[in-house]
């Protein structure tokens, strides 16, 4: 029996051992994969905010040359255009056509909003078509109004509550929009 004993007592042991080592590597498996899961999660919210950044700042910048050159308009005294204006063709872009057009597919334009202008105090210009989605923060687009007392163009941000509640009065009724 005392040799018995010592057999069993070392199974035990190594049982324990490699138990111990099997709940270790466990662990380490779960943190790795823990690891993963919270990495990838933020590259993905890092990636969405950026896109969501990126397309916001194109658009301020397409809306924020619209407002120069209706304000330069303006200021000449000449009539609205009757289409959006569009920056001039980047000659380096192959797809520069296809970019630009794709801007006027992106903007509701009001071209009536000069037969507006005695009877408001602001009158909507244009504005995105579509709201710009974003992850952490509300949904809003960029809306081009004219201050029609002191003559001025200005591009504000709202969202679309803010819009839906404006949009009637500065007559940018977007299709689909309720």
């Amino acid at each position: 029996m005392t040799d018995s004993q010592p057999t069993t007592a070392r199974t035990t042991l190594t049982e324990r051992t490699e138990r111990r080592t099997l709940a270790k590597r466990r662990r380490r498996v779960w943190r790795n994969l823990l690891f993963f899961v919270v990495v990838t999660l933020a590259i993905v919210v890092l990636s969405l905010l950026n896109r969501d950044e990126q397309a916001i700042r194109s658009c301020r910048e397409r809306m924020e040359y619209a407002v120069r050159v209706f304000q330069e308009r303006e200021d000449k005294g000449e009539p609205p255009l009757p289409l959006l204006p569009l920056p001039d063709k980047d000659t380096r872009a192959d797809d520069a056509e296809r970019r630009l057009m794709a801007w006027r597919d992106h903007t509701h334009y009001n071209v009536l909003y000069s037969e507006r202008v005695s009877r408001v105090r602001e009158v909507g210009v244009c504005c995105c078509l579509h709201a710009h989605t974003r992850l952490l923060w509300p949904v809003g687009r960029y809306v081009v109004i004219l201050d029609v007392p002191r003559r001025r163009y200005e591009l504000r941000w709202m969202d679309e509550r803010g819009f839906a509640g404006r949009a009637d009065d500065l007559e940018l009724r977007v299709p689909g929009q309720p």
